[in-house]
């Protein structure tokens, strides 16, 4: 007896890696880079069409930004997987610069890596969970609802080249149009750099990697050793108190 033919669901969407790169794309740009919006309209005095045709740039710059980086990472095998991870991470990253008022700066991130399990515990609760869950089921359950199109060698090789060219020359050609205002925002706001999805924390990750996570102790110096006890020292009439100041993490909540 013959078994029954295998067969597909039919609600499953069918789509090539760069278009699927494009709409996680377009999901970081909008929803993960949200800190970066609220900094750079900030900025924006003028309002009309200036406004309009700032965030329109922004959108370009931002979109571009993250298909150039997707166009090198993703393959057909690993466009789940990966995204998944880049959703969930970029999540994670936006609720803790949000919530903490901290970048994930090769500096924070080298800390992270120096955190012991029950300091990271009491970061990781029902609050983070409660924030990631919402935001990120629908989109990966969607990402996981796509099936990737399988195309030959020569033809992906060609679209992937093609996609990364053109959201290049268009990522160019966005921050030429809006160079005085992209200009006055890197000027004025040097941490914007670290408030973008997965770019931030995944270049001072591979910095942080390429430079040791561990540093090497060094040498124990003597600080000011020409200092010398006053007179009040010979004989004080109270207990001597010292007083240690360490400053781990400065926030406004602290």
């Amino acid at each position: 007896m013959k078994g029954a033919p295998h067969k597909s669901f039919g609600w499953r969407l069918t789509l090539g890696s760069e278009r699927l790169a494009l709409l996680a794309s377009l999901y970081f740009a909008v929803v993960s880079c949200r800190l970066v919006w609220q900094v750079a309209m900030a900025g924006q005095v003028d309002g009309g069409s200036s406004h309009f045709v700032f965030g329109t740039l922004l959108l370009s710059v931002l979109t571009c930004t993250h298909l150039c980086v997707l166009c090198l990472l993703l393959t057909r095998r690993t466009a789940h997987l990966l995204l998944t991870i880049l959703l969930v991470a970029s999540a994670v990253a936006a609720y803790f610069m949000q919530a903490y008022g901290i970048y994930l700066d090769p500096g924070m991130i080298r800390n992270v890596l120096h955190s012991e399990p029950t300091e990271a515990a009491d970061l990781l609760g029902l609050q983070l969970l409660c924030s990631v869950l919402p935001e990120e089921m629908l989109p990966v359950l969607l990402l996981w609802a796509v099936r990737i199109q399988v195309r030959p060698l020569f033809r992906a090789t060609v679209i992937r080249l093609g996609t990364f060219t053109l959201s290049l020359c268009l990522l160019l050609l966005s921050v030429m149009l809006g160079y005085q205002d992209f200009a006055t925002l890197a000027r004025n706001h040097k941490e914007v750099r670290y408030l973008l999805a997965h770019e931030n924390f995944l270049y001072s990750l591979a910095r942080v990697l390429s430079t040791g996570a561990a540093t090497a102790p060094g040498a124990l110096l003597p600080v000011g050793g020409d200092a010398r006890r006053g007179d009040g020292w010979k004989q004080p009439r109270k207990p001597v108190l010292l007083m240690i100041v360490v400053g781990e993490t400065a926030r406004s909540v602290n």
